[in-house]
């Protein structure tokens, strides 16, 4: 299974821009691994830390079967390798390790994905969508975080 969206494919500066929306989202933010992959297998862009809880970070595209897989993967992972987690941040036990599945849509989720991802919904997965505004200047990221519910997305407050 490849990475949903290939960080080779996105230009840098989209990566690099998304990661420094985090803490505009979330307050402290820490990247602690990049590419975590466990036997092989991708797991999460991104093995990061904010406010006691471990994030598996993806960037998918949301409009293909990619966002559901990894999120089922990621979710898997994180419920069944706690100790492993734990190895990669400082401080953590296997008991300690709080985690949540972070899907990061470059271009939105579509419909269809969304309803997929209705069954999946709870405290450990978090979906967000980035949005950008460009001038002549220069660009701003910001993330907007998503709720499933009777197949729309709508805007988390």
């Amino acid at each position: 299974m490849t990475s949903p969206v290939d960080p080779l494919e996105l230009e840098p500066q989209t990566l690099e821009r998304i990661e420094l929306a985090f803490p505009d989202l979330v307050g402290n933010f820490e990247v602690h691994e990049r590419d975590l992959r466990f036997d092989g297998r991708p797991v999460a862009d991104w093995l990061a830390y904010s406010q006691g809880r471990v994030l598996l970070i993806s960037v998918v595209d949301g409009r293909g079967d990619e966002g559901v897989l990894r999120a089922l993967d990621g979710l898997a992972f994180a419920r069944s390798q706690a100790e492993m987690l734990s190895l990669s941040i400082p401080g953590l036990t296997p008991d300690s390790v709080r985690t949540r599945v972070v899907l990061v849509a470059v271009d939105g989720f579509s419909s269809l994905q969304l309803e997929r991802l209705e069954g999946l919904r709870g405290d450990d997965l978090w979906l967000l969508r980035k949005r950008e505004l460009r001038t002549k200047r220069g660009s701003h990221t910001r993330l907007e975080p998503l709720e499933v519910g009777d197949g729309r997305a709508r805007r988390r407050t």
